[in-house]
C-alpha cells in the first residue's frame, strides 16, 4: 500500500472532520448555555479553513504546514465540542 499524495491527505482528512465533528449544528445550539470555551467561534474557523481546502483551485497544492493547521485546528474543535457535549469524549 502506498502512502497518499498531499493533495489526497488533505481530502482524507477533511472528510474525517466531516465525519467526526458535526459542521451541521445551529447557532441556537451551540450557545444555549454555559461554554467552555466557544465552540461557535471554532466552529467558525474550522469551517472556513475546510471551505478553503474544499473548493480551492486545482493547482493549489496543500503543504504538509497545511495539514498540520488543518488537523491542529479540528483537534481543538472537536475537545471543545466534547467539552461542552456536543460530542463524546
Amino acid at each position: 500500500m502506498t502512502k497518499p499524495n498531499v493533495q489526497q491527505a488533505m481530502q482524507l482528512l477533511i472528510a474525517e472532520i466531516e465525519r467526526q465533528i458535526p459542521l451541521q449544528i445551529s447557532e441556537a445550539n451551540l450557545c444555549g448555555g454555559k461554554c467552555v470555551g466557544c465552540p461557535k467561534k471554532m466552529l467558525e474557523m474550522l469551517d472556513s479553513e475546510l471551505s478553503y481546502w474544499k473548493y480551492a483551485d486545482s493547482s493549489l497544492i496543500p503543504t504538509l504546514a497545511d495539514l498540520n493547521r488543518l488537523a491542529k485546528i479540528a483537534k481543538r474543535t472537536h475537545k471543545v465540542f466534547s467539552k461542552n457535549g456536543f460530542i463524546p469524549a
